[in-house]
């Protein structure tokens, strides 16, 4: 609402985020009983590390719904301390907050009561203050998850058909195998080893039981959460129980201090030293991820002409968010080709293609149909690695072929790095030099998994 569509305050908006996550972590340790020095690198050490960095280059949900979970667990210890009625209110917000961004955040809230019985506050779960936002809070995200389901025919194991690739079955040992095999990547194997001889430390230390078990219960709830709902294969679904380990991993710093002496005590600090720089030297193996759009963005936002933009290519969905960053000066629909030249359900979906266009002639008429001016394009640097789709290879076919239909406008390197090496190519921008008939579009717009399809104009 205030900035539009923009790279940049989606950047920075992530960037506060992460920084919030760090602060309330912050919060949190000092809270069971962590010492400045221990709370400050424990929040360092969360924001650094790796699987987190890594989503916080992003703009996806992530971090955001990480901040909002680890804001509202501060809020909740803060009144279980205090019994204050606007703390156990603003966790509640902020736990709904998280789910509205993220719901995996949900799997973080039964260690809340956990946490009750650890601190040996049991009379808190007839607390009014407790009861309703809990109340809200279940009786809101089920009907928000009851309504969206309807708009995710390929996204959750329970309206998948065929199931979706992410998903398992009922607890089943898959989901524990692979996050367990995960962790170190995830982590790293220093911030690992601190976390268990952190671990360690509070079970052996004489703490209440709320300061010894907040951790484990933490991740044991995630775990469970995880488990129930079944999903898996990607490593971003466990972020929200990350911060367990490192909570733990900044117990090393009361540990040297209470049963070593000398400069034995500062273990803790070395180690905790070396999760940081290990870390940071993780930072340059990132990949690149998309790069390569924002100069043909640019370039379509500066066009005259009038009419849409076809565009059949890798990670387009990049390309159009450039695009709408940039302000173009005319209002102009993009028009997917995996939804109108074929309708390709997503590609973790074992779903069946439907092809639309199959020949040049078919191309031609979806261009007229959908008053398309403008034409974006994929080609591979090396044919022996061409993952495009069928539409793609079409389409970009048809460009080369009718050269008294199709103007070349300019040639843009792209780069796909998801990891090592990464995939590079071309991205072509063409321009249909033919008539186009007058109105809007013809074209629906095609949701597969929603199974939707609504009407230009709609």
């Amino acid at each position: 609402l205030l900035t539009g569509v923009s790279y940049n305050s989606a950047r920075i908006f992530i960037a506060l985020c992460l920084w919030a996550a760090g602060c309330s972590f912050y919060g949190i340790l000092r809270r069971t009983g962590s010492s400045r020095i221990a709370a400050f690198c424990g929040s360092l050490l969360l924001m650094t590390t790796p699987e987190i960095a890594f989503w916080s280059r992003d703009t996806m949900s992530e971090i955001p719904g990480l901040a909002f979970i680890l804001a509202g667990s501060y809020f909740f210890l803060v009144w279980l301390a205090t019994e204050s009625t606007l703390a156990c209110v603003a966790a509640f917000c902020f736990a709904e907050t998280a789910f509205l961004s993220r719901y995996l955040t949900a799997g973080v809230l039964p260690a809340w009561f956990l946490w009750i019985f650890l601190a040996g506050k049991f009379r808190r779960l007839r607390s009014p203050v407790l009861v309703i936002p809990t109340i809200l809070y279940a009786v809101l995200n089920t009907c928000w998850v009851i309504y969206t389901l309807q708009f995710s025919r390929y996204e959750t194991s329970y309206s998948a058909t065929p199931p979706n690739t992410n998903y398992a079955s009922f607890f089943s040992w898959k989901i524990i195998a692979f996050y367990s095999t995960r962790i170190p990547a995830m982590i790293g194997w220093f911030a690992l080893i601190a976390a268990f001889i952190g671990l360690y430390y509070v079970i052996r230390s004489s703490d209440e039981r709320l300061r010894r078990f907040l951790w484990l219960s933490w991740l044991f709830s995630n775990l469970i959460f995880l488990l129930i709902v079944k999903i898996y294969n990607e490593d971003r679904y466990f972020i929200y129980a990350l911060p367990s380990f490192i909570g733990l991993a900044a117990a090393t710093f009361a540990w040297p201090s209470d049963k070593l002496a000398g400069s034995k005590r500062y273990v803790g600090l070395i180690l905790i030293g070396c999760c940081l720089l290990a870390n940071v030297l993780r930072f340059s193996r990132f990949p690149q991820g998309i790069v390569g759009y924002e100069a043909i963005g640019q370039r379509l936002a500066r066009l005259n002409d009038r009419g849409n933009i076809l565009a059949s290519t890798l990670q387009q969905t990049d390309l159009i968010l450039r695009y709408r960053s940039d302000g173009p000066r005319l209002k102009r629909s993009f028009i997917r080709g995996d939804r109108s030249l074929a309708i390709r359900p997503p590609h973790y979906a074992a779903a069946e293609t439907t092809s639309i266009a199959h020949n040049a002639g078919d191309v031609l008429d979806i261009i007229r149909r959908g008053r398309i001016r403008y034409v974006v394009t994929f080609s591979p640097n090396y044919r022996k690695n061409d993952t495009r789709t069928e539409e793609m290879i079409l389409l970009d076919e048809t460009m080369r072929s009718e050269p008294a239909a199709f103007q070349l406008l300019g040639q843009f390197p792209l780069h796909l790095q998801y990891g090592n090496p990464g995939y590079f190519g071309q991205v072509w921008l063409w321009k249909f030099t033919g008539e186009l008939p007058a109105g809007p579009s013809e074209i629906p717009v095609i949701v597969p998994t929603a199974d939707l399809s609504i009407k230009p104009g709609k």
